[in-house]
């Protein structure tokens, strides 16, 4: 039942923020996409998501001894679950955003000079290796954690931080927020938080029901011993 809400919400939530969403309808030259990155409030943005990203990093570590040290301990389990979805996601959004930026720089340079032109782009260049690098990251991040955490709820995680970065980063990147009116402004945001509400309460549910799952296998244990 909770899976279905949870479902029902990030469906709606994700609707109204599409329809509302900003879109950048001018005609970026790699050298205006690459001043974008100086700007005052992305560069604020890209600092803090850096300092969200390494501390997220310290504590999956931390949690990642705790789970092997004991592989029983469902809250270990469960915080590394979190923390390895939450690194993923960081990186992940971050690669979809400069992905938007490559798509603007190719369909620009491809216009002018074709192919050549878009290879023998600087700017084409300077975002395509760190978008391939924190893409390639993240998919590791979250292939290889899956070995020893709940999959539901690293995934679950990895696509709610992966949205609200990418939603933010295009954001502030591309300066939408401009061309929002408070009306599209305010069903933006309720869209992106009953998206993410609804992903929060398909972590919940799955929590649950590892839970529940962890209950069962004790109880079971207890009566194995209890008959020897």
């Amino acid at each position: 039942m909770l899976d279905l809400f949870g479902l029902f919400l990030t469906t709606v939530g994700t609707v109204c923020a599409t329809l509302n969403a900003p879109h950048t309808n001018e005609d970026l030259t790699g050298d205006e996409l690459l001043a974008l990155f100086k700007e005052p409030t992305f560069l604020a943005f890209v600092i803090f998501l850096a300092s969200l990203t390494l501390t997220i990093h310290f504590l999956k570590m931390n949690d990642e001894r705790a789970v092997r040290n004991d592989p029983r301990d469902l809250s270990a389990v469960l915080r590394y679950s979190a923390s390895s979805g939450a690194l993923s996601g960081c990186l992940g959004g971050l690669a979809i955003s400069m992905m938007k930026s490559m798509v603007t720089i190719v369909e620009g340079q491809y216009k002018v000079g074709g192919l050549r032109a878009v290879l023998t782009n600087n700017a084409f260049w300077l975002i395509m290796i760190p978008m391939v690098a924190t893409w390639v990251m993240s998919v590791h991040l979250l292939t290889d954690s899956l070995e020893i955490s709940q999959a539901k709820v690293v995934v679950t995680v990895d696509t709610i931080v992966a949205e609200v970065v990418s939603l933010l980063s295009g954001v502030l990147y591309f300066q939408e927020y401009k061309q929002m009116t408070l009306n599209s402004g305010l069903a933006f945001a309720g869209g992106a938080f009953l998206g993410i509400l609804g992903l929060l309460v398909l972590i919940y549910g799955g929590i649950l029901l590892e839970s529940h799952k962890l209950f069962l296998h004790r109880e079971f244990l207890k009566r194995q011993s209890s008959k020897t």
